[in-house]
């Protein structure tokens, strides 16, 4: 082979092989095109994604307090079963279970038939014994007034002892038989006295305001003995609540500081109170000292009653013009995350009052800041985030 014949050959030889080391260029640029098209960018989407949470906005409350908060069950002060003293049936029935009285008010009436008939008879023996007596009066005075002119006739000698005498032993038995008119008289109004109170055995009237708790079921006819429970009334003039202080806050309440009652029946509406008879000593099983609240029930029409479920809630601490924020928000380092242009911010923070699941703060942050509820426990700072606009942001 020529010399030329062998260039020839090589440099076909040569360009072969170029075709081919383009050939793996151009696949391997295609490949990390693609590459960068649907894998790095894919990461890279994957590592920016933002994280949704939960969030609310820091606001300013006017007047944000905290302390005691319980529960209780509302009680009357006065609270009393009425017993019949007698052997009868009962008559009639003014008020029933759950109904409320006043002072005075008739409550239950039993049948008094035949106490009423010696009442009459007591009345009718006092006119006859008063009867009795203005004649035995009239007879006396006429005996009197004999033995006064026959005392006179014997002085001048028209008449004789004897006379006298018996003028003398008239007005004598006169004046027993009076006296004993006016004995009787008096007999017979104690004896009118005592079956009219026997009488209002009979009769129940209500002590003091307040409401009927329980009937126990009493009918027209129910029979009674002495004994019986015919009703049981509670005075809701005013209102007791008996709640059990924490050894720790017992040191910021003191007797006669007010207490705000609240009752799920009645909706919307708050009463005050005043705390009482604080205990002298703690409670070594709940490590508690009782307490009583006493709530004037007339100020409220009485609208209050025995056995409702109450809140209580006593003011220990106020701050006025508190920037607050839900207390779950804050962490157990007394950091909260705030969101500032979708990027989480970790701020430090002061916590102040807690009430209701709100807590009073201090720190880099304003009224109006985005602060995190939930939902962002794994973040950190600089981390994006997303969330609902007007969602939680009350």
């Amino acid at each position: 082979m020529s010399y030329q014949e062998k260039l020839k050959t090589a440099y076909t030889y040569a360009g072969g092989h170029k075709k081919k080391i383009a050939l793996v260029v151009f696949c391997v640029m295609l490949s990390f095109s693609l590459y960068q098209r649907y894998f790095a960018k894919k990461d890279t989407a994957v590592a920016i994604a933002s994280t949704r949470v939960q969030v609310t906005k820091a606001k300013y409350d006017d007047k944000f307090v905290s302390g005691l908060d319980t529960t209780t069950s509302l009680r009357a002060v006065s609270d009393v079963i009425i017993k019949s003293k007698v052997d009868t049936y009962v008559k009639k029935i003014y008020l029933q279970k759950g109904e409320t009285f006043r002072q005075g008010d008739l409550l239950l009436e039993l049948d008094h038939a035949s106490q009423t008939a010696q009442v009459a008879a007591a009345k009718a023996q006092i006119s006859m014994n008063q009867a009795a007596a203005e004649s035995a009066q009239y007879t006396l005075k006429n005996a009197a007034h004999d033995q006064a002119r026959y005392d006179i006739l014997i002085a001048k000698g028209y008449t004789t002892r004897q006379e006298v005498e018996s003028k003398r032993t008239n007005a004598s038995t006169a004046q027993a038989d009076y006296n004993k008119a006016v004995s009787n008289i008096a007999y017979s109004e104690a004896q009118l006295n005592a079956a009219e109170a026997s009488l209002q055995d009979y009769y129940f009237t209500a002590p003091f305001d307040g409401v009927v708790l329980d009937d126990y079921n009493m009918s027209i006819s129910s029979k009674v003995a002495p004994e019986t429970s015919v009703l049981r009334i509670a005075d809701i003039a005013t209102i007791k609540a008996a709640i059990n202080i924490p050894e720790q806050q017992l040191q910021n309440i003191k007797d006669g500081m007010e207490a705000t009652i609240t009752c799920d029946s009645l909706p919307g509406k708050e009463f005050i109170g005043k705390i009482r008879n604080i205990n002298a000593f703690v409670d070594t099983d709940t490590h508690t000292v009782q307490a009583d609240i006493y709530i004037d029930n007339t100020a409220y029409d009485y609208v209050l009653k025995p056995g409702m479920f109450a809140r209580i809630f006593v003011v220990e601490k106020e701050e006025h013009k508190a920037l607050t924020i839900p207390s779950e928000a804050i962490s157990k380092d007394n950091t909260i995350k705030v969101v500032r242009d979708n990027k989480v911010t970790i701020v430090k923070v002061t916590p102040g009052l807690s009430y209701n699941k709100k807590t009073a703060i201090t720190g880099d942050i304003q009224a109006g800041d985005v602060v995190i509820v939930s939902g962002g426990n794994t973040l950190k700072e600089g981390d994006s985030v997303t969330y609902d606009e007007g969602a939680n942001m009350s």
